[in-house]
């Protein structure tokens, strides 16, 4: 049977505080650390391995992998980092707090934002010290970095690297734990499972909650651990 599972990162210091992080690189909560602990230990338990983990290029993936790698004694398998699956840019909405967000912007276009999927955030100017395409960390890619994404643009990505990264690790037969982000676990789940957009958008993935999706020869099965 393969199996691969995924993990939402562990909450963020600006999760806290209810902020808009998106691309920001920030740090996760000290106390969320002992629940990705516990994640670990849990796999272990129940006799998972991993050849290979996945994660963003943002801190709060990959040290969620790391502490829950570490818990299983496998911090020794090999790492790919994808920027693709980093969180929905939003844009100039980054670093806002929700309530500063909706006194700027209204909240009927704050909810129409963050409910669609098609609907950008507000972009970012080329000159904003926030604008990836300024930060060395992304200076690997030649992909036009975002401003301001919407789920659909962000689906976009999330399909190249799924093609790219997940699809030929599965198929050589590898078992893969993915350590990422809402937005970008929601639309991997719905290309290997082919949700509609309602489906999609409507999927809860708590924080820290492994998910597995398991083919047993006849359907793919997705699951809470």
């Amino acid at each position: 049977m393969a199996k691969i599972v995924f993990v939402r990162h562990s909450p963020s210091v600006w999760n806290a505080e209810k902020r808009f992080t998106g691309w920001e690189d920030i740090p996760l909560q000290e106390e969320g650390k002992n629940v990705l602990k516990e994640v670990g230990f849990t796999l272990l338990e129940e006799q998972y391995s991993f050849d290979i983990t996945l994660t963003s290029y943002l801190q709060r993936s990959i040290v969620s992998a790391w502490i829950i790698l570490e818990a299983m004694n496998l911090l020794w398998i090999p790492e790919v980092r994808d920027w693709r699956l980093n969180p929905r840019h939003y844009g100039v909405l980054q670093g806002l707090t929700h309530t500063e967000a909706i006194q700027q912007y209204g909240g009927d276009k704050i909810h129409e934002i963050r409910g669609s999927y098609d609907v950008q955030a507000p972009l970012l100017t080329e000159t904003d010290e926030r604008n990836p395409r300024l930060d060395p960390k992304y200076a690997v890619t030649d992909y036009i970095l975002p401003l301001g994404e919407s789920f659909a643009d962000v689906e976009l990505r999330v399909k190249r690297c799924y093609e790219d990264v997940v699809i030929p690790s599965l198929e050589a037969g590898k078992s893969m734990l993915i350590v990422a982000h809402e937005d970008s676990l929601k639309l991997l789940i719905r290309a290997m499972q082919h949700l509609s957009t309602e489906e999609m958008l409507n999927l809860k993935l708590p924080p820290s909650k492994p998910i597995v999706l398991e083919y047993d020869g006849q359907e793919l099965k997705r699951y809470f651990l």
